[in-house]
């Protein structure tokens, strides 16, 4: 994909749309476990799993126990994916697109085509689920030198739904072995993390997902 280092919307349009996600996830929750609504009923989905890596890792494994089919991309023809490129397949054919760490190596000028892309592969009322690094955790967000979309999840979030989504759901979480020390969070607990947050940028949480669903 070329990078026409150019926004598909206007200005004012990606303002008023951040405007209005900030408003709807004024606070976000933090997750012991990365669930989203309706991640339960995987099995009756048919999934399409955007920059796959290679289609051997776990988490690539344990989507197709978890799925009652994976459709697998990458652009790395060693990956073993299904397919190359979005271009490459059917549209109307998926209930759900999912992008595990992916969005933060495309700049996010470029952003809108691919999501309006995901819109086009899901089926009516399809889904969308995207993981990004918590760009506030400074060690999470440059752990990978190829990282391009420094934006934060509610400018992510916007370009979202300006094309054709609308998100539900976003939170924080961690890996389990970088979380079992807060699994039973306190009160107290939830106000210190938020004070470091707030003040300092600092968060306990590695990273972001955002799930939306085709309007």
């Amino acid at each position: 994909m070329s990078e026409s280092n150019h926004y598909k919307h206007t200005y004012t349009e990606i303002a008023n749309r951040r405007n209005q996600i900030r408003k709807k996830f004024s606070s976000l929750t933090q997750q012991v476990y990365r669930e989203w609504p309706g991640s339960d009923k995987l099995i009756g989905y048919d999934a399409l799993i955007f920059g796959s890596g290679n289609i051997k890792e776990e988490n690539n494994e344990v989507l197709k126990k978890s799925c009652k089919s994976i459709t697998t991309i990458d652009s790395d023809h060693e990956s073993g994916a299904d397919f190359f490129s979005l271009s490459d397949v059917d549209n109307n054919s998926f209930d759900i697109v999912i992008a595990d760490h992916i969005i933060e190596h495309i700049p996010i000028y470029d952003c809108s085509d691919i999501f309006s892309r995901f819109r086009e592969k899901l089926r009516e009322k399809g889904e969308i689920v995207i993981t990004v690094p918590n760009i506030a955790n400074f060690g999470s967000w440059f752990s990978h030198y190829d990282h391009k979309n420094f934006s934060p999840w509610y400018d992510i979030c916007s370009f979202i739904e300006l094309e054709g989504f609308n998100v539900d759901h976003v939170f924080y979480w961690s890996r389990r072995n970088k979380t079992t020390r807060i699994q039973n969070f306190t009160d107290f607990d939830e106000k210190i993390a938020s004070f470091l947050y707030l003040c300092y940028g600092l968060s306990i949480a590695d990273f972001i997902t955002i799930h939306a669903i085709k309007e």
